[in-house]
């Protein structure tokens, strides 16, 4: 009986943190330099002290454009969950017939479309709005329209691409 508390205890955490966890708190980082490119983040390099996938890299990052990026910019790719857990959580917003694109969405819900799809990776579709109005489909936003990770405390990791690396063998 007691392991079954346990595990219960363990899945709701699970949840809530798939569900919540946003607004991350972050344990390390990168910064940005010239010529680097979001695939260089998460793509995986035996040389790198980091493993991040694209999809957690625009969840803990939604404000990252990576078709802009700016030198000096920190990217968080790891987070404290612990911390995150007690931050606020993020509002919800069930998506409904009057929400008729997600530009008119971002703004009614003070932030941009992109920062929508990056928040909502894998659950918020834009070309097909009307369709997950009929679902029902809840997604989350900050009410403040904060969405800035945390770097109190995070450690700096330097990023390697494949660039660096060749001219390491050498």
């Amino acid at each position: 009986m007691k392991f079954f508390y346990i595990v219960t205890l363990f899945t709701l955490l699970l949840t809530y943190s798939q569900v919540n966890a946003k607004g991350y708190y972050c344990l390390r980082h990168i910064v940005l330099k010239s010529g680097d490119q979001c695939s260089d983040i998460y793509s995986y390099n035996e040389l790198k002290d980091y493993y991040i996938r694209s999809k957690e890299l625009m969840i803990f990052n939604p404000t990252l454009d990576c078709n802009n990026l700016e030198v000096g910019t920190k990217v968080c790719i790891e987070v404290d969950l612990e911390k995150t857990l007690k931050r606020r959580p993020y509002n919800t917003h069930v998506i409904r017939k009057n929400d008729i694109n997600c530009d008119i969405l971002a703004k009614k819900l003070n932030t941009t479309r992109k920062i929508l799809e990056n928040v909502n990776f894998n659950i918020l579709n834009c070309n097909n709005l009307m369709n997950q109005a009929r679902l029902k489909v809840e997604i989350s936003y900050q009410h403040d329209g904060d969405y800035v990770p945390t770097f109190t405390d995070s450690t700096e990791i330097k990023i390697i691409n494949e660039a660096e690396e060749i001219t390491t063998d050498n």
